[in-house]
């Protein structure tokens, strides 16, 4: 079978290594593709030493620019809109980071922040029907038959101003079967909208199966339940360093406790609220002096996309605290994964505020603390997946809305670490591996894409006559939007949407000593309005 799996960028290869590589070793041929293929490329040494029929295409062409031009404001905005719905009420920061994000003519939208269900959904209908009239890519398809892939793959699909929309559409119009695999735990509640219906979208589990047929409108029997491949490396993995050699490595003592704290990225913790935080949480631990915690070092592990803050603080005499790894990076590297499941499996407690990796400590078995503080209230319980965390949605989270009481809590942890271990156990087997704690949700995703391209082409999809009228007027209003455009502009649209070749990317790809096709990658970019053969070369 062959599979064309789509990822926005290198870095989607730590969330979905474990997929590609059963995939390859089952007998498939995979087609790795990028829409961004400089942007994390230290995603792509997850794939080192894999074996099977795996292959990096040389490019992947874009719909035509006018189209460009005029769908991705109207896309923004229907973005924005669904989260003028009474459904989104509690996710005030997901709408706020929408609302900046409108483009013209669309920026009358800001003034609303909520709208009636009924309003919602009169507008929604409407840039549905913009979406429709939107035509399928004649490049894409060219691409596609070219290629033959018995399925398409691409994930996350709902992001701002995703180019994997039209990619999904011109696959419907050649009836070939579309799977979206959803990445993280908050995509489908602080993402896009799924504005183009894939045949199959897999989730982690029933709570975001809920999501995909409340908040995107999917049919139930288009959703399955995987659970959440991200996680299976995490499961039968077992610490490279003892508990002594790590803390010789960390440069802290070994015959006391350590407490990890784990950072947010910027959107969610801003570098200098954060820092600050931090101090103020350290001196909250130091004042309980007669307890464990005024005895335990701390481990800071900054979040990889905003750790620059952390790299020059200076704690003066205290040797307790210690930054790992000084400089932020994701686990994509076997010595990495080492590392950042080291840090947490040794770890006597673990804190943080809104991050994927809580659910990492979770999956470990670590009990996890969180303080509700002031200044993070907004991406905290303004978002609709952090609920998920809390208790009273059987959460596994052990929540202080002060550092007092967080303290007495995190006190409780070290003293009797087993304690809450059940009711981690618990949101573990419910959220993460939905289907037994002892079956991999990797195997799970592969056996559904396997599935769906054994059930054959679809009948192809196309565009209804009723919106030729309509599809004329964004046509006209794509060419004004291109005309009134400023030189400096368009290029900067060219470079955004990834048909740049400059020397200095291309210098990038030759310094990961990878094989020719991803060095030749940008190269071949220059050629795409020709409408590109899908061309690649096998690299594992």
């Amino acid at each position: 079978m062959r599979i064309l799996f789509v990822m926005e960028f290198p870095g989607f290869l730590r969330l979905f290594d474990s997929t590609v590589r059963l995939l390859a070793e089952r007998g498939h041929t995979v087609h790795l593709a990028f829409n961004k293929p400089y942007k994390e490329l230290a995603g792509l040494s997850t794939l080192k030493g894999a074996e099977g029929d795996i292959r990096w295409l040389r490019e992947i062409p874009l719909h035509d620019e006018i189209w460009q031009a005029v769908g991705t404001p109207c896309r923004i905005a229907a973005d924005y809109v669904r989260y003028l719905s009474p459904l989104y009420a509690d996710s005030s920061f997901s709408k706020e980071r929408w609302r900046t994000e409108l483009e013209r003519p669309f920026r009358f939208l800001a003034r609303w922040d909520t709208l009636s269900a009924r309003r919602t959904e009169t507008l929604m209908r409407a840039f549905g029907w913009l979406e429709a009239a939107i035509p399928s890519s004649r490049r894409l398809e060219r691409f596609l038959k070219g290629l033959k892939p018995d399925v398409v793959v691409v994930t996350p699909f709902i992001t701002r101003g995703s180019a994997q929309v039209d990619l999904v559409k011109s696959a419907k119009a050649l009836g070939i079967p579309t799977c979206v695999c959803i990445a993280s735990w908050d995509n489908l509640t602080s993402k896009g909208w799924m504005r183009v219906q894939p045949d199959s979208v897999a989730v982690w589990n029933d709570i975001q199966k809920t999501e995909a047929t409340t908040f995107q409108q999917l049919p139930p029997e288009r959703v399955v339940v995987t659970g959440a491949p991200v996680f299976d490396k995490w499961f039968d993995r077992r610490p490279r360093l003892t508990r002594e050699e790590f803390c010789r490595k960390v440069l802290i003592r070994s015959d006391a406790p350590f407490i990890l704290f784990l950072g947010s990225g910027e959107a969610c913790s801003p570098p200098a609220q954060e820092l600050a935080f931090v101090r103020q949480w350290l001196q909250a631990l130091r004042s309980e002096s007669g307890a464990e915690i005024g005895k335990a070092s701390v481990v800071i592990r900054p979040h990889p996309f905003n750790s620059a803050h952390w790299h020059d603080v200076s704690w003066a005499s205290d040797d307790t605290v210690r930054v790992f790894p000084p400089h932020g990076t994701y686990p994509t590297s076997q010595e990495a994964r080492s590392d950042y499941f080291d840090t947490m499996y040794h770890a006597a407690g673990v804190v943080g505020l809104n991050t994927t990796a809580l659910i990492d400590a979770a999956v470990l078995g670590r009990t996890v603390h969180t303080i509700l503080a002031p200044e993070f209230t907004v991406p905290q319980t303004g978002t609709l997946h952090f609920h998920y965390l809390l208790p009273e949605h059987g959460g596994f989270l052990q929540v202080a809305t002060g550092l007092t009481e967080h303290a007495r809590q995190l006190e409780y942890t070290l003293r009797f670490p087993e304690e809450r271990r059940k009711t981690v156990e618990h949101f573990v087997r419910s959220f993460v591996r939905p289907h037994g704690l002892d079956t991999p949700a990797t195997g799970l995703l592969v056996d559904a894409i396997e599935r769906l391209g054994q059930e054959g082409r679809r009948a192809p999809s196309r565009m209804s006559r009723r919106f030729y009228p309509l599809r004329l007027l964004l046509a006209a209003a794509g060419w004004l939007s291109i005309a009134a455009r400023p030189n400096p502009r368009r290029r900067a649209l060219r470079e955004t949407f990834g048909s740049s070749s400059s020397r200095v990317k291309k210098k990038w790809f030759e310094e990961l000593d990878l094989p020719t096709a991803v060095a030749e990658y940008h190269r071949a970019r220059k050629r795409r309005k020709r409408g590109p053969r899908p061309e690649s070369r096998r690299v594992a």
